[in-house]
C-alpha cells in the first residue's frame, strides 16, 4: 500500500553518453606495419635490378588499466587511459604514431569491462552485472530477472544510487510511459515479490514470550 498512491520519484540519468575508462578496464591494440624488403640481382652486367618485396607484420598486444590510470601498449609505450574515453585514446596512439614516422594503421578496442558494475539481488539469484559501452536500463534487468507487468503491485523494485532509495511496483516501473533509467556505477537493485496467497503458519511461544513469524 506504501506504493500505490505514490508519485514515483524518478532518479535522473548522468549526462555521460560514452563510456569512460577506468581501474581493470582491458584494451586490445593491434597494429599493422609495411615492411619493404630490397634484394640485388647481379646479372653478370655493371648493370643489376633492383626488386622490392613488401610484406606486413601485424602486431597485437592487450593491456589492462591500472590504478594510477596508466596503460602499457606494444609500440606504443605507457600512456594515461583512466577517467578517458576510447575516442579520446585512439587521437592520442595516433599522434604518437605519427609523431615516431610510423603510418597510423591500427585498431584499439575495449576487450574487457571491469572497472564498472551494477548489483542486482532477489530471492532466487544474485548478481553483478558489468557495465559496458552499450547503455541498460532498470526495465530490462527487471524483466530479465523474470518480474512481469502482471505482478502489478505484487513485485517491488528498489534502486539505491549514491545513498538515495527508489522504489517502484512493478507496474510503476514497466508501464510504457515510465521513464527509462540507466543503470550506472555502483547501482543496487533489489527485487521483492510479495505473494498473495494466504499462508497458514505454526510456531510455538518461547520461554521468553516471544513468537516468530516470517518476514514479521
Amino acid at each position: 500500500n506504501k506504493f500505490l498512491n505514490d508519485t514515483p520519484k524518478w532518479p535522473q540519468n548522468s549526462n555521460q553518453t560514452e563510456y569512460v575508462l577506468g581501474t581493470g578496464d582491458i584494451l586490445t591494440f593491434v597494429q599493422q606495419n609495411d615492411i619493404s624488403n630490397q634484394e640485388f640481382n647481379d646479372n653478370g652486367s655493371s648493370s643489376y635490378t633492383k626488386s622490392y618485396i613488401k610484406t606486413e607484420t601485424v602486431i597485437s598486444t592487450e593491456g589492462t588499466v591500472g590504478i594510477n590510470g596508466n596503460i602499457l601498449l606494444l609500440g606504443v609505450g605507457n600512456i594515461n587511459a583512466g577517467n578517458r574515453t576510447l575516442k579520446d585514446v585512439r587521437t592520442e596512439v595516433r599522434n604518437i604514431l605519427i609523431r615516431d614516422g610510423l603510418a597510423p594503421n591500427f585498431q584499439i578496442e575495449i576487450t574487457g569491462f571491469k572497472s564498472k558494475k551494477a548489483f542486482l539481488t532477489s530471492a532466487e539469484k544474485n548478481i553483478k552485472i558489468p557495465i559496458n559501452n552499450i547503455p541498460i536500463t532498470l526495465r530490462e534487468l527487471v524483466l530479465e530477472a523474470g518480474v512481469a507487468k502482471s505482478l502489478e503491485n505484487l513485485a517491488v523494485i528498489s534502486l539505491t544510487r549514491k545513498s538515495e532509495i527508489y522504489q517502484y511496483t512493478a507496474k510503476q516501473l514497466l508501464e510504457p510511459s515510465a521513464p527509462d533509467i540507466f543503470i550506472e556505477n555502483q547501482d543496487y537493485i533489489d527485487i521483492k515479490i510479495i505473494s498473495d496467497e494466504p499462508t497458514n503458519i505454526q510456531s510455538i511461544v518461547d520461554a521468553q514470550g516471544f513468537i516468530l513469524i516470517p518476514s514479521i
